[in-house]
């Protein structure tokens, strides 16, 4: 039995530019954020996960600077409804990004 299957275009986006990316005849204009997720495994207390969470606060870090690197979340993907991109992967990718672009805008250097 075969099934039809979409053919899937992925590049690589910013946080910004999510917002207007066209997909087929969508285009997207919000994020909806689902209330139930899976644990956040960041949060958990073991060595490892300590290691690995400060690496990567380090390198968030790091893309902010003057010099800095952009650095790749990994994938995100979802669907798109009236415009509204629901993440079933990498919401806790949005999230961060939406609290440091909050943070961002609100910060005002001394």
């Amino acid at each position: 039995m075969s099934t039809a299957v979409d053919t899937i275009e992925t590049k690589l986006v910013s946080f910004s530019q999510l917002f207007g990316q066209r997909i087929g005849e969508l285009t997207i204009d919000s994020i909806e954020v689902p209330l139930i997720q899976r644990d956040y495994a960041q949060g958990r207390k073991t060595a490892g996960v300590e290691r690995i969470r400060s690496q990567f606060v380090a390198a968030v870090c790091s893309t902010l600077l003057p010099d800095g690197k952009p650095i790749e979340l990994d994938f995100v993907y979802g669907d798109v409804e009236n415009g509204k991109f629901m993440p079933l992967d990498g919401q806790q990718r949005l999230t961060l990004l939406f609290l440091l672009h909050c943070y961002l805008a609100w910060y005002q250097p001394k």
